[in-house]
């Protein structure tokens, strides 16, 4: 069954988006100039690798504590890691 659209826009890999390359959560932080706090938030839910970000939604970014602008980075970051899914 296809997620809903609400569902979808919930998450961080926007919808004609498929997940970048695995990467240790570390090298994504550093590559996309996210701050420190924003990785520490990731590591200390046990986030080790990127991959796993393709599952996260907003609600469970707030529920770990980030801020709004936090937020909009991560998923900007986001954004730019995955790759434009090609009809």
């Amino acid at each position: 069954m296809a997620p809903t659209a609400a569902a979808i826009s919930l998450t961080l890999l926007p919808p004609t988006q498929v997940p970048g390359p695995d990467i240790p959560i570390e090298d994504f932080c550093q590559q996309h100039q996210l701050d420190n706090d924003v990785l520490q938030k990731l590591k200390d839910n046990c986030y080790k690798n990127a991959w796993t970000l393709h599952f996260v939604t907003i609600t469970n970014l707030k529920k770990m504590g980030f801020l709004l602008g936090e937020i909009g980075e991560l998923q900007d970051a986001v954004e730019k890691w995955s790759v434009k899914v090609v009809a």
